[in-house]
């Protein structure tokens, strides 16, 4: 569900152009030039761009990416606050994993509150957005000692700049559950029959393997599960960015922004300091979570760094390591919705990416875990 209490947006362009995603930015010259006129066109209004400097616009590709395409585009005219923007067009079939209207919300929040890049404009399936100086991050770079700490700081502040925006109920009730039924939903609409099997390793010899098979309705059974054990945890709920994974993460020299605020929402923030420690390993269909996911040191350094800017007094040890339980869970969600994620986006996605392979090595580490939690073991698990 969104976002209560949405702001009117009095400074904001809304057209209903639809503009088409760009298979190739090389055979799609004509799509590409009408993206180029468009922007030009609306930020002639916004920010008085002129006609002699249209034909020097430049068109930079900044991802493909995974659900959206963005873009930057460049005027060479020096009199505008904005010489650069970023064009976000949705992927096609996303509105049904994401609520368009909330990630508009958010995205102007944060924007005004200065964390993030501003929305200038909303078209019918995108946004143009504030170019923010610096570069993204890598799965490399945040591990880092300084920049992990910087990002923890910038989650805090998001964590506590939008804690007073939570209404009685939404400060009781994540949107987790909402989020994966709504997903498990799709898969049994649009692929009923769908069927995996996955192999998972728990240990080092043959008799260590488990053969599990993946089905909406195995998916549905899970959640039900890890809802019962989630729910006997008592974790705190706080607008979580839900997505936290370094392309998603912009540097300019000392500051940390965040961007891309499509999932965000009221979560438990056991699901954001989890699912960060997750996208050490990236993004890529093989990615490597054993090998790349964080060191407890690394994970006790960011997590102090989280206390340090989210609270007022000094932090105890048992409030450190409380923290350090609640990632460990939110590793467990993180895994487990970004295996269903895979499994629906396969069924609805135009973009080229392995979303199944992906989905599968997230289901291996979730169903690799479970079992230590459905123990009640007290041992700290890891990826």
């Amino acid at each position: 569900s969104s976002v209560h209490n949405k702001p009117t947006f009095n400074t904001m362009l809304i057209s209903e152009e639809n503009l088409c995603l760009v298979a190739d930015t090389h055979t799609d010259s004509d799509k590409v030039q009408a993206i180029k006129d468009f922007v030009h066109s609306v930020m002639e209004k916004l920010d008085g761009w002129r006609d002699e400097h249209k034909e020097e616009v430049e068109f930079l590709p900044l991802t493909l990416g995974m659900t959206n395409q963005l873009f930057a585009i460049k005027t060479t005219q020096d009199d505008c606050t904005h010489k650069s923007v970023v064009v976000r067009i949705y992927g096609e079939g996303t509105g049904d994993l994401i609520d368009r209207d909330n990630e508009l919300w958010v995205q102007t929040e944060i924007g005004n509150l200065g964390l993030s890049a501003k929305v200038l404009a909303r078209f019918k399936n995108g946004l143009i957005l504030q170019h923010l100086p610096g570069c993204s991050l890598d799965p490399f770079v945040v591990r880092d000692p300084e920049t992990s700490k910087g990002i923890a700081r910038a989650l805090a502040k998001l964590h506590r700049n939008l804690e007073a925006k939570q209404d009685e109920e939404q400060a009781r009730r994540s949107q987790f559950w909402d989020t994966v039924n709504r997903w498990i939903s799709k898969i049994e609409k649009t692929n009923p029959n769908m069927v995996h099997e996955i192999t998972v390793q728990h240990g080092d010899d043959e008799d260590s393997q488990e053969s599990v098979v993946v089905t909406a309705e195995a998916l549905r059974s899970y959640a039900e599960d890890i809802q019962r054990f989630v729910e006997s945890q008592d974790l705190p709920v706080v607008f979580c960015h839900n997505d936290l994974n370094s392309e998603n993460i912009i540097r300019h020299e000392d500051t940390i922004y965040v961007i891309d605020f499509e999932y965000a929402g009221f979560n438990y923030r056991a699901f954001d300091l989890g699912n960060h420690f997750c996208e050490w390993a990236g993004v890529a269909t093989k990615s490597d979570f054993a090998k790349y996911y964080p060191k407890e040191d690394e994970q006790l350094r960011f997590l102090q760094s989280y206390l340090l800017e989210s609270q007022d007094e000094q932090h105890t040890q048992e409030e450190l390591d409380g923290l350090l339980r609640e990632s460990q869970i939110g590793t467990l969600l993180s895994h487990f919705m970004w295996a269903i994620w895979g499994f629906t986006q396969d069924s609805i996605s135009t973009l080229s990416y392995d979303y199944v392979e992906y989905a599968t090595i997230r289901m291996q580490n979730f169903v690799k875990l479970w079992p230590s939690f459905v123990s009640s073991s007290s041992s700290s698990p890891s990826c």
